[in-house]
């Protein structure tokens, strides 16, 4: 990881609750409140890591566009899974929204002369995004068999 600014945190409260240890924050707009101490281990605090139903469909739409998800491709197939027409912006805000939540990675691809010169951003689903997709799945999935109507379990 390369550390383009870092300063010591003398006066944080987690500091104060960790005695010898030296804790500095690193300024990165990817990276929100990593704290880096001795040892090489880092703790993350993130902004929140719940997921709207939006947030949700985008991340399953990356999931399943695999090395193929961009925005406009995250876009079509919403519409197409779906029948649900959104903003290319909504998109966009979304990705951008879940890589900072740790659920994305992005890199860019090859620029081409159709796009006139400008790069395509992919996106994949990292391991906490897959983690979340999961457990989103499973409280629902609870959530339906409580439901005396709809769980039906034969004797």
């Amino acid at each position: 990881m390369k550390v383009e600014s870092c300063r010591p945190l003398h006066n944080h409260s987690f500091c104060n609750s960790l005695p010898n240890i030296n804790v500095y924050k690193i300024d990165d707009y990817r990276l929100l409140n990593v704290y880096i101490y001795e040892e090489n281990k880092i703790k993350t605090k993130m902004k929140g890591t719940n997921l709207g139903e939006f947030e949700e469909l985008v991340l399953l739409t990356v999931a399943s566009l695999g090395r193929e998800a961009y925005a406009v491709s995250v876009k079509a197939h919403i519409a197409e899974q779906s029948s649900r027409h959104v903003n290319i912006s909504a998109i966009h805000s979304s990705l951008y929204r879940l890589e900072d939540k740790g659920f994305l990675t992005s890199e860019f691809g090859g620029s081409t002369s159709k796009r006139g010169g400008k790069q395509k951003r992919y996106f994949q689903v990292t391991s906490a995004g897959f983690s979340t997709l999961q457990q989103s799945k499973d409280m629902k999935q609870q959530l339906w068999n409580t439901i005396p109507q709809l769980s039906f379990h034969p004797a």
